[in-house]
Parts: structure tokens; C-alpha cells; sequence
């Protein structure tokens, strides 16, 4: 398949993680973060199962297992590091160090997979990665402790988990099909995230979902549609280049989202940041 190809399904799946945020957001008013996670992700399970019969490509070889654990691990840390850090510090101090994501899946990519960004890619990755920083940055008004705050050191640590993720997604697919990886990966996330249900005693929360039942079928296939995407994508072109992609179209479309659907008006100053990361993708695609 070409790198237009990938790039072309990297911006699908952007586009698609940008709406389930938006879903995500409208859900996480009825239900917790964690129960939330929960259904989303067995809620993808018999959409993963047709692709597998579909494709009849069963291939999951024991060498699967240690990349494919590693890969729930740091997505379910990511995901509870992630409600911790927005619980201790503002949003708009946060979040900005999402940016850092593209950053360390080129590292992470490099040093596990070998895999060596070209000079018009790190350009290209640099351009959105300043771009996504001023954005996230942009219209801050609350204190000025910056590093100082501990929400921001686990949101790099958030970023790093979600950087990893894919770069150890790439290593698993060299064991599994597309479509047997997707299947089982859920399956393992599914069990782990039940597992910490039982733990914290919070099975009882699971029930509320079924006063949304429109808006989680929205979300399960937006997110099937949104994973199976990115696992193809990433299959063809640089896990940085992937998540470049990702991080500037998702933040983008957070501010879109702000503004169709919340009524959170965008600044001209946010206006130009999203101008400027499209700069670094049309840097990445032409």
C-alpha cells in the first residue's frame, strides 16, 4: 500500500477519535471515566469479530502476547493517569502537554522499531507539534506554576504512555493480522479494566449505561472505525508520523467540537495555532 494511502487513513482515524471525544464528553456527564472506558472497549468486540471472519486472517502468534499486554498496560495507565491529572490541575495547564505525544512516538519508534523519520517528516512534525503546544497553550488564565504543577508531570507521562502504545501496537503486528490483533488486544483490555472494576468495587456504576444506549452505539463505532484505521494506518507509515496526525486534528477538532456543539467560541490566537498545525500536516502529506 502507498504512504498516501496511510496518511490518508491516519487522517480518518484523526477524524474519528475527534468525534468520539465529543461523545465521550456528552457520556462522561451520565457515567464515570472508568465504567465509561469499560463499555467502549467490549463494546468493540463484535465489530473486531465480523473483521476477523471477514478477512478469515486468524494469524496471533505466541511472540504476540508480551508486546500485546505491554500495550493494554500503558493504554489503561494513560487512560487513569489521564483522569488523575485533570483532577488535580486546570485543563488549560494540562492538556497542552498532549503535544508532546508525536515527540515521543518518533523516539519510541526509533529505539523499538528502528524506524528513522525523514528530515521533510520531522519538519513536518515539529510544525504541528509547536502548533498543538500554542493551541493547548493558548488562553490560559490559570496561574502561572507551569512545570511546577504535578498534573502536568503525569500528563507527560500520559503522553509518553499513549506515544508507547502504538510504537508497541507496530511490534505486536509483526505477530498478528490487522484484524486478530484488534480482536484480541480489546479482548485483554476489556478483561484488565474488569478486573480493576472488582477491585475498586464500582461494578454497580456499569448499569447506568443503559439510559444511553444511542449515544454509546455511536461511540463504539466511531471508536471501532477510529482503531482499526489507525492499526492499518500504522502498518504502512511512521508510528510518529501517525501520531502527528492524530494529536493535531484531534486538537483542532476539540476546539471545533467547543464551538459547535458547547458554545466555547475560538480565540483568533487558536484560530491561527490550528491554521499552523495544517501547515505541518500539508508538510507531511505533500
Amino acid at each position: 500500500m502507498s504512504p498516501m494511502f496511510g496518511i490518508g487513513l491516519a487522517i480518518l482515524s484523526a477524524l474519528c477519535w475527534g468525534g468520539l471525544d465529543a461523545l465521550r464528553k456528552q457520556l462522561s456527564g451520565h457515567l464515570n471515566a472508568l465504567p465509561l472506558t469499560f463499555w467502549l472497549i467490549i463494546g468493540q468486540w463484535p465489530f473486531f469479530l465480523i473483521w476477523v471472519l471477514w478477512s478469515g486472517d486468524f494469524e496471533l502468534g505466541v511472540n504476540w502476547l508480551l508486546p500485546g499486554c505491554l500495550v493494554a498496560t500503558l493504554a489503561i495507565i494513560g487512560a487513569l493517569m489521564f483522569m488523575r491529572a485533570v483532577k488535580l490541575s486546570a485543563l488549560s495547564l494540562v492538556i497542552p502537554m498532549l503535544s508532546f505525544t508525536p515527540v515521543f512516538a518518533v523516539l519510541s519508534s526509533a529505539l523499538v522499531l528502528g524506524e528513522l523519520p525523514t528530515l521533510r517528516q520531522l519538519i513536518g512534525i515539529g510544525v504541528i507539534v509547536s502548533g498543538a503546544f500554542t493551541l493547548g497553550w493558548t488562553g490560559t488564565q490559570v496561574g502561572n506554576r507551569g512545570f511546577r504543577e504535578p498534573g502536568v508531570w503525569m500528563m507527560i507521562i500520559v503522553a509518553l504512555c499513549w506515544a508507547s502504545t502504538l510504537t508497541f501496537e507496530k511490534l505486536a503486528l509483526r505477530y498478528a493480522s490487522v484484524p486478530m490483533h484488534a480482536f484480541s488486544l480489546s479482548v485483554l483490555m476489556g478483561l484488565f479494566l474488569f478486573a480493576i472494576l472488582i477491585m475498586m468495587g464500582s461494578l454497580r456504576e456499569l448499569k447506568e449505561i443503559t439510559h444511553h444506549k444511542k449515544l454509546y452505539l455511536w461511540a463504539i463505532v466511531t471508536s471501532s472505525l477510529a482503531t482499526a484505521t489507525q492499526l492499518v494506518a500504522i502498518t504502512i507509515i511512521p508510528v510518529g508520523v501517525v501520531e502527528a496526525i492524530k494529536r493535531s486534528l484531534g486538537l483542532a477538532l476539540s476546539v471545533l467540537n467547543g464551538w459547535l456543539f458547547f458554545k466555547e467560541a475560538p480565540t483568533l490566537a487558536k484560530q491561527l495555532a490550528i491554521a499552523w498545525m495544517g501547515v505541518g500536516v500539508l508538510i507531511l502529506v505533500l
